[in-house]
């Protein structure tokens, strides 16, 4: 596939207003979360006065004179209860919390990543793969009409097969096979 430069400037402007825009996008989205954060962090600093107050009611009603009453007894319980399902809701708003920051730092490292690769691509330029046509043609000047004759069977090749370089290619693989006697060479090889 092939780009002319004006498609390539084209793209290039697109792709870097989308990279741009995907870190405006994750940006906002990481400031929205934080001030979620705050609210949960609000939350959790009024559960745990609240927490520290029940805890002072029930010491008080251990220590009072009547500590040893029913009534005493079930108000410690019920207060005691309060301050379980408290636990209970500040675990939650502490996982919460923990999530909220990981995914604001995964939303940072997304800006990151979309900046760098807009950065990225202000440079970068779709660099062509040299066509079968030409890669044959390079192989034909180095090798000219030269010709192997495969001395042994390998691969799709039977011993006695007749191919010309080009069909060889050129490379490890090529010398590799000529050096260890699979082929040989000879312009009267037909």
């Amino acid at each position: 596939m092939t780009f002319t430069e004006k498609q390539q400037k084209e793209h290039r402007a697109a792709f870097i207003t989308e990279c741009r825009q995907k870190a405006w996008g994750a940006a906002c989205n990481a400031e929205w979360i934080g001030k979620q954060m705050d609210e949960l962090m609000a939350q959790y600093t009024k559960m745990q006065e609240e927490d520290g107050s029940l805890e002072g009611e029930i010491k008080t009603l251990e220590a009072a004179l009547d500590s040893h009453t029913k009534d005493n007894r079930e108000q410690r319980k019920a207060l005691q209860e309060r301050r379980t399902r408290i636990a209970s809701q500040m675990q939650a708003l502490a996982n919460n919390a923990t999530e909220g920051q990981k995914a604001m730092q995964n939303l940072y490292a997304s800006v990151e990543t979309n900046l760098a690769l807009a950065k990225h691509a202000e440079e970068w330029s779709w660099k062509e793969v040299k066509s079968l046509e030409i890669a044959e043609e390079e192989i034909a000047m180095t090798h000219g009409d030269d010709r192997y004759r495969f001395t042994k069977d390998w691969a799709d090749h039977k011993e006695g097969d007749v191919v010309s370089g080009v069909e060889l290619g050129d490379g490890v693989i090529f010398k590799d096979l000529l050096a260890d006697g699979t082929i040989e060479k000879g312009n009267s090889v037909k």
